[in-house]
């Protein structure tokens, strides 16, 4: 199954109020982030869940990126991947990364994951919104 679905049934199960939009390869965020989701009248997200293995752009290379732009160097990144290799964690943290989560072998854990992240994230850390670093 799509991790994307599986994400979106994560939240409905834990009755989130947490929209995702999901986008499907590494070119796609870089321009949803360099404005074009907000030029759509989509706001940019509070915080990306970030693949690694992205085609187009890897997600390497959307943190590199992230270093450039101001709006989105302000939005926490957390790399959630597949990969449990130390050299990624050491790599994603060194380009700029918020968190680094390996994804959850089951659902159950999965539950778990995304509501700690959701209370952590958008619950307990104050972020600043968009509007208030660019009036």
């Amino acid at each position: 199954m799509d991790f994307a679905l599986l994400l979106q049934e994560a939240l409905a199960e834990l009755q989130s109020e947490t929209s995702l939009a999901v986008v499907r390869n590494g070119t796609e965020l870089g321009q949803f982030l360099g404005g074009a989701g907000d030029q759509a009248g989509q706001p940019l997200p509070n915080i990306i869940l970030l693949d690694l293995t992205l085609p187009g752009k890897d997600g390497f290379e959307i943190l590199q990126d992230r270093k450039s732009s101001p709006e989105f160097a302000t939005i926490p990144v957390i790399v959630f991947t597949g990969s449990t290799n130390p050299a990624d964690v050491g790599r994603s943290y060194a380009l700029g990364a918020n968190a680094f989560v390996s994804r959850p072998a089951g659902f159950e854990e999965l539950l778990h994951v995304m509501q700690a992240i959701e209370e952590f994230w958008l619950e307990i850390v104050s972020l600043p919104r968009n509007s208030e670093l660019h009036p």
